[in-house]
């Protein structure tokens, strides 16, 4: 079974079955659900290599199906239904192949192209050296012929049970992997914001020697000895204001689950066990983050409070 749709050495065809040449042809537009199939296969076969198996080839090309046709495989398995009829034909009546490229996307891709059909059947361009443009141009840049065998292509291999199963544990562990994910990070970056976390007693010190430096010129920094990670120690200090949030609000209740499985699979015990650990570790940092931001907001407002009985 083959991976490729299109004959790869036209001439030798052309002359087997008396192509007749011309200068210009007339092409219709190929029907929907082949334009979709067209596009798939060669979305499949965009990355190919002998190093991927067809199993590697046809489950690409199954997944982009399913992504056009919103997970619905009774309505991808009509679409190869349709060119496994429809392709095949074109083939035996020497009806060739062409496409132009979706002008209104800001990039090329496999995925937005346009086919046509020849309304001749045996008819080919006539080699010309032909430096032009527009449709007419593309048209013959874009001119194929499908192979002999096409009838025995891999890309009419229909979803069936065995491939739907593992279809769908494929998207199901994607959908698990990115929650994970996104959980394990967040957990990674609140783990560094606490590791630079000051106690009180260091906040104050370091406020006393910037108060110190300033006063005898040694500084001009308003930063002066400090070197403080804002996400460490203002976590929960609201721009602009100042003032310390609640760690537990109506808006942002406490404890609260930080992850929503969006899957169109059930999340599994074993997974959802993982998901909460995760989750509740998350709730134990937001703990101690909200207290170093009250440290920091205790140190601040009282240096603060003392200055204003300056004025």
């Amino acid at each position: 079974m083959s991976r490729t749709l299109y004959a790869l050495n036209n001439h030798e065809q052309y002359k087997r079955d008396n192509w007749t040449e011309v200068d210009t042809m007339k092409w219709e537009k190929v029907p929907h659900a082949i334009n979709v199939f067209l596009n798939a296969a060669n979305f499949a076969n965009e990355f190919y290599s002998f190093s991927q198996s067809d199993e590697d080839v046809i489950s690409r090309f199954h997944k982009q199906l399913l992504k056009e046709c919103k997970d619905d495989i009774v309505e991808v398995n009509s679409i190869i239904d349709a060119a496994k009829s429809i392709i095949p034909s074109y083939q035996s009546n020497g009806l060739a192949i062409t496409y132009h490229e979706n002008k209104s996307q800001s990039y090329r891709s496999t995925l937005t192209r346009f086919y046509q059909v020849s309304q001749n059947g045996f008819t080919n361009y006539r080699y010309i050296y032909d430096n032009s443009r527009g449709r007419a141009a593309t048209y013959r840049y874009h001119f194929k012929i499908f192979r002999e065998d096409v009838k025995d292509s891999i890309f009419f291999t229909k979803i069936d049970s065995s491939i739907e199963e593992k279809i769908n544990q494929e998207k199901y562990d994607f959908d698990y992997q990115s929650c994970l994910g996104t959980l394990e990070r967040r957990l990674e970056d609140m783990r560094k914001d606490l590791n630079r976390r000051m106690s009180k007693e260091v906040i104050i010190q370091k406020a006393q020697e910037t108060l110190h430096n300033l006063a005898i010129g040694k500084s001009t920094s308003s930063l002066g000895a400090f070197s403080f990670d804002r996400n460490a120690h203002m976590y929960f200090i609201e721009r602009g204001t100042g003032k310390l949030v609640d760690l537990n609000s109506e808006r942002f209740p406490h404890p609260r689950k930080h992850y929503e499985f969006k899957s169109l699979f059930p999340l599994k015990p074993e997974h959802k066990i993982v998901l909460d650990d995760l989750s509740n570790e998350i709730n134990t940092m937001l703990v101690d983050l909200h207290d170093a931001s009250k440290d920091w907001y205790e140190v601040m407002s009282r240096i603060n409070d003392a200055l204003e009985m300056l004025q």
